[in-house]
C-alpha cells in the first residue's frame, strides 16, 4: 500500500511538469479581456457620474426641505416667528441659517438667535428662484401658526446639479400654508 502511494505522488509530479504549457494566459486572451474591461469603463463611468450628481441634488434639496420643516415645527412649537435665512443676501446657493428672536430683542442677528446653519451647495450646484416664487423679504418666515409671513408669499427656487442632465433638477417650494414639497424637473 505503501509503494502504491509512492508511486502515485511520483505520476502527480510527473503530470505536473508536464504542464507547464498551460499556466498563464496567451498574449491575445490577455488582450480580449483587457478591450472588454475598457468597453465596460467606458459605458459605465459616466452613467455612475450621473447617478452622483443626481443623488447630490435630491441631498442637498432634502437637506434645504429639512430646514423649512425645522423652522415651521420651531415657529408653531415658540409661537413666534421663526426665519430661513440665506447666509449671503439672497444667494441661497452659499447656504442659510435658521433664526428665532430667542432674546425677544425685536430682530433676528445676534448670535443667539441661530438655531442652525445650511452648508453651501457643492459640486456646482445651483440654486435659483423659480417663476412661483413670491417673497415679499429675501428669507422665508414662518409664523406660530405654520404658516408663511406675510400672509400670501411662496418660495420656490429650482435645485440644479451641474452638467446637468434628465431630471436632475429639484423645485422645492413652501406653499403660504407653510407646507414644504420638493418635487423633479427635466433639465432645460
Amino acid at each position: 500500500m505503501r509503494q502504491l502511494k509512492v508511486m502515485y505522488k511520483l505520476e502527480d509530479s510527473i503530470r505536473g511538469q508536464s504542464r507547464t504549457g498551460f499556466a498563464g494566459f496567451t498574449l491575445v486572451e490577455l488582450m480580449i479581456a483587457l478591450a472588454v474591461l475598457v468597453i465596460l469603463l467606458a459605458v459605465g463611468i459616466p452613467q455612475s457620474v450621473g447617478i452622483v450628481t443626481n443623488n447630490r441634488v435630491t441631498s442637498q434639496a432634502n437637506e434645504l426641505m429639512e430646514a423649512f420643516s425645522v423652522a415651521r415645527s420651531e415657529a408653531i412649537n415658540r409661537t413666534a416667528e421663526v426665519r430661513v435665512v440665506p447666509n449671503d443676501a439672497g444667494d441661497w446657493g452659499k447656504g442659510w441659517s435658521l433664526v428665532a428672536d430667542v432674546n425677544k430683542d425685536g430682530d433676528f442677528t445676534d448670535a443667539g438667535d441661530v438655531l442652525r446653519i445650511g452648508n453651501p451647495l457643492e459640486g456646482g450646484s445651483t440654486l435659483t428662484a423659480d417663476a412661483a416664487n413670491s417673497l415679499t423679504n429675501n428669507y422665508v418666515a414662518f409664523g406660530s401658526l405654520g404658516s408663511l409671513e406675510p400672509l400670501g408669499d411662496t418660495f420656490a427656487h429650482q435645485l440644479k446639479g451641474s452638467n446637468c442632465v434628465g431630471s436632475q433638477v429639484r423645485l422645492v417650494t413652501v406653499a403660504a400654508t407653510g407646507r414644504v414639497e420638493i418635487s423633479r424637473l427635466n433639465c432645460p
